[in-house]
């Protein structure tokens, strides 16, 4: 009996992939950036925000479901590839060293910022460790697209059920980073990139109609803010754990046992209205770049875009150079407009320095390993 990775090995589809999609990498870009600026904006005060600073928190809901869509996209690609190689017990075994990593390293975050706070930190102990979750899933589900589409319907079904009847819990549709949405932003990039290296050009041309006609139907029945804003945009949770000012005195409290006071916490996270406005956003993004592919894969496009081709290493890297100090101090607001801009730029830099470097060194190793370009 043949595997499902022999099977698929032979599909037509799946024999010659297309080379690298330049604007995918350009929304990841995009989705980099933005992190990195609403991520600065909450150590400034809000009264000295400007312009950058309001719009970075405006579409925090739809910096992370690019994200988390272009996370699914990737998984897709690197998939192919991997089965066009006849790899695909080694690419299956690898997602799921990463997503233990990425959960491990979303835990450790969590625990330095808020201690133990059952089941939360085992649920929900945020954006890195879902993609986590994420991958492994990917890693199980990746030959099964039947089982992985009937398992994301259910999901969005169970999704809009819990909202509409009110119920908000952990870590389905509530705390940091729940399941719903984000899981299902993910398999909504999945299926997206599916249909780029699958679908005819006529199902392409659909999309894209649907999308950008689905999208300016949105704005005309809600303005583009309200997309994004409580009560319409965003549903929030609240949650009193116990919990001190900053991570180190939460550490300290941990380990020596220190009872702690409550304090609150709160969340917030896409609703079920916004779920497909972020989709549609998402796509009509890609439509509407479509024309700039050439631009964009030329020799500076490439360069411009290395942390959108190294964007999971680039996302761990701002949280490893803002996030983890942030946590351990507190987040009072300590920033004022001009530093914060100074930040923006050195971490940016950063991340461009790693991607770089990082492209450098994998050129360098494949020209070792066929030194006749063969």
């Amino acid at each position: 009996m043949p595997t499902n990775d022999a099977i698929t090995a032979r599909l037509p589809a799946q024999a010659s992939l297309p080379p690298r999609n330049p604007i995918l990498d350009a929304l990841r870009t995009l989705a980099i950036v933005l992190m990195v600026m609403s991520h600065l904006t909450r150590l400034v005060a809000r009264r000295s925000w400007l312009l950058w600073n309001e719009l970075s928190m405006l579409v925090e809901p739809l910096t992370q479901a690019l994200f988390l869509f272009l996370v699914g996209a990737s998984v897709v690609y690197s998939y192919r590839s991997a089965i066009a190689g006849g790899r695909g017990g080694w690419w299956r075994s690898r997602m799921l060293r990463r997503a233990a990593g990425l959960w491990l390293l979303g835990l450790g975050i969590y625990l330095a910022e808020t201690g133990w706070q059952w089941p939360h930190t085992l649920t929900n102990p945020g954006v890195l460790s879902t993609i986590g979750i994420g991958l492994a899933l990917s890693a199980v589900l990746a030959s099964r697209p039947a089982l992985a589409c009937a398992i994301s319907l259910g999901a969005v079904g169970l999704f809009v059920g819990l909202e509409w009847g009110g119920v908000h819990v952990a870590p389905l549709n509530a705390a940091s980073s729940p399941w719903f949405p984000d899981l299902l932003e993910l398999a909504c990039g999945a299926a997206f990139a599916v249909l780029l290296l699958d679908g005819s050009s006529s199902w392409k041309r659909a999309l894209a109609l649907v999308a950008v006609l689905g999208f300016g139907l949105a704005l005309l029945w809600r303005p583009y803010e309200d997309w994004f804003s409580e009560g319409w945009g965003r549903v929030y949770t609240s949650f009193r754990l116990p919990g001190a000012a900053n991570g180190v005195d939460q550490m300290l409290a941990w380990v020596s046992g220190e009872e702690l006071p409550l304090r609150g916490y709160r969340y917030f996270n896409p609703s079920a209205v916004a779920f497909p406005f972020l989709v549609l956003h998402i796509v009509a993004l890609y439509v509407l770049m479509r024309p700039l592919w050439r631009v964009l894969d030329g020799r500076v496009g490439r360069a411009v875009l290395s942390i959108g081709r190294r964007a999971l290493g680039a996302y761990v890297l701002h949280i490893v150079l803002l996030g983890v100090p942030t946590v351990l101090m507190g987040h009072r607001a300590r920033m004022d407009t001009g530093e914060a801009a100074l930040a923006l730029a050195a971490l940016l830099a950063a991340c461009y320095t790693w991607a770089l470097g990082r492209e450098a060194w994998s050129r360098r190793r494949r020209r070792a390993a066929d030194p006749a370009g063969l």
